[in-house]
């Protein structure tokens, strides 16, 4: 009948799990009910109704599927966006390091160019500048004018706010008068003249005599040291000549083997280290050889073994005494006794 024709439809589309004989009483009761009629309506809107959901269900499977597609598409996309960026930033820092070669090497440029060119054409502009002083200096004692020209150096200094005191001496004068400097500058600067001074360097040498020096800082290191010093130094540079020349013929007090005794000599070297200590009865003990010996390492040694020898050949002299002021008139009689005058002395005289 057409009722068990719309069930078993029913139970096909359905896919239900229920007993047939069971879904067939139940619809053989409405329709008895209802009507036969009716039941089929109702079947066919039921069927309608489930095809509306799966195609429902369906829809919303293929929009999630989509959704999660689009999903991966963006998480690539943002993933893609970031090693991107990366690698711009990448690219950009590359460029930024080039750029700060670039203008290092540029920088490296000018520091050879300054180095050079402008430092040695400066310091060529200051020695002659300085050789003028120099020569206007020794001009001024050579005429007899030197007390003359200091008092108007010095009072001009003063209408620029310059203060000269009494005990500066008079070289000095000259130069802060033509540098206009601060004392610092002017005092190395006189130092420096009078280094020549000491050593009657001429004008016209001064320039090769500073650079000889290593410059007015050296030089003026050089002269500010004491007679002491300057005796001291004397002593002790030929004490070393003497005590490596002893050495250098010496018979040996003992010959010993270490192991692995070999030793690298640095040129200008002769002597091989070795690592010993007393012990408890005064000996040495013999540990280790220095595997190189190089220049700086002798000199030191050298020099204490030049101490002992001063100290031991009683070389060591007295040093004059600093030369009493001068007292009344002053009797300028060359430039470099004048060089040490003070303004009081000067104007004393």
């Amino acid at each position: 009948s057409a009722f068990q024709r719309a069930s078993a439809t029913n139970l096909s589309t359905n896919n239900t799990n229920s007993n047939e004989l069971s879904f067939y009483e139940y619809y053989t009761t409405m329709c008895k009910t209802m009507g036969e009629e009716y039941v089929i309506e109702m079947l066919a809107a039921q069927k309608k109704k489930a095809a509306e959901l799966a195609l429902k269900a369906e829809r919303a499977k293929a929009r999630k599927e989509k959704a999660l597609a689009k999903g991966h598409a963006l998480v690539a996309r943002k993933k893609s966006s970031k090693q991107l960026i990366a690698e711009m930033n990448k690219g950009a820092a590359i460029a930024d390091a080039d750029l700060v070669i670039k203008q290092a090497d540029a920088l490296s440029a000018v520091r050879e160019k300054y180095e050079s060119e402008t430092l040695a054409r400066s310091n060529k502009e200051l020695y002659s500048i300085l050789s003028d002083v120099y020569k206007l200096f020794k001009q001024a004692v050579s005429d007899n004018c030197l007390t003359d020209a200091i008092k108007s150096m010095r009072g001009t200094l003063a209408t620029r706010n310059i203060r000269v005191q009494n005990n500066t001496n008079a070289l000095t004068v000259f130069v802060r008068y033509v540098f206009n400097n601060d004392r610092k500058r002017a005092y190395n600067y006189a130092s420096t003249l009078q280094a020549a001074l000491q050593d009657d360097i001429d004008a016209d040498g001064l320039a090769e005599f500073i650079e000889s020096k290593n410059g007015v800082e050296e030089c003026k290191r050089e002269f500010r040291k004491s007679d002491e010093t300057k005796s001291k130094e004397a002593q002790l540079a030929a004490a070393a000549l003497c005590v490596v020349d002893e050495m250098s013929s010496m018979q040996a007090q003992q010959v010993v083997k270490l192991a692995d005794a070999r030793a690298e000599l640095a040129e200008g070297t002769q002597f091989v280290f070795v690592i010993a200590r007393t012990n408890k009865d005064g000996m040495l003990e013999l540990l280790h050889v220095v595997n190189k010996t190089t220049v700086a390492m002798q000199n030191a040694a050298v020099k204490e073994l030049a101490k002992q020898y001063v100290e031991k050949q009683a070389v060591a002299k007295t040093i004059a005494a600093k030369a009493v002021k001068k007292a009344g008139t002053v009797k300028v009689t060359a430039a470099k006794d004048a060089a040490k005058l003070t303004m009081r002395e000067l104007e004393s005289a």
